[in-house]
Order: structure tokens, then C-alpha cells, then sequence
């Protein structure tokens, strides 16, 4: 019997701020995929230049990315979980399993 969890609980997700440029854990309040996926699309404001980064959030607790061993998990749950990219409302998406989701209030480049 395996003493690991075979189903993912979506309760740690990768967050990156400018493509990379900051990159965190968020302990999140949700508990399923569609719970994300839900706040995600209804979310009107994305904005990291004019919002703080909790304010967008919402709940939830940030852990920041503190040792090479961090590092690698990060990327691991980047690569097998859902992962939220924040930037502003032009490019800001949740990737899970190879497709972006976008917000409400995502705006397009003329």
C-alpha cells in the first residue's frame, strides 16, 4: 500500500509574477479543480501593476521559494499541476493540462 496521495488536492499551486520574475507557492482555499478554475474565469482585475498581489488572490496563504529543493518542486507542479501566470489583464492565464484559461476582465492588443 503506497502512503502518498493518488489524487491531487489542488491545495499548493505555482504562482509566477512577470513570466518568472517572482515565483511562489500559494496555499489556496480551494479544493478542486473547478473550484480554481471557476475563481480564475470570474476574476475581473489581474492588473499586478496597479493591485497587490493578496488583493488579487484574494485568500489564501503566499510561501515564498527559499531552497534549490523548493525550486525543483516548483517546477515539478508546473509541469503536472494547475499553474497561475499574473501579470496584468493582457496576459495573465491559468494553465492546467496543456490549456490556457483566461479571466473575465482579459483584455486584447488592438
Amino acid at each position: 500500500m503506497t502512503d502518498f496521495i493518488l489524487e491531487p488536492t489542488y491545495e499548493i499551486i505555482p504562482v509566477q509574477l512577470e513570466y518568472g520574475a517572482e515565483e511562489f507557492f500559494w496555499e489556496t482555499p480551494f479544493e478542486t479543480l473547478t473550484e480554481i478554475i471557476m475563481w480564475w474565469e470570474n476574476k475581473e482585475d489581474l492588473d499586478i501593476y496597479k493591485n497587490d498581489i493578496m488583493d488579487i488572490l484574494g485568500k489564501g496563504v503566499i510561501w515564498p521559494i527559499e531552497t534549490d529543493l523548493e525550486h525543483t518542486l516548483f517546477y515539478k507542479l508546473c509541469d503536472y499541476s494547475i499553474k497561475l501566470m499574473i501579470d496584468d489583464n493582457y496576459s495573465s492565464y491559468l494553465f492546467y493540462q496543456g490549456k490556457k484559461y483566461h479571466h473575465k476582465g482579459i483584455k486584447s492588443y488592438p
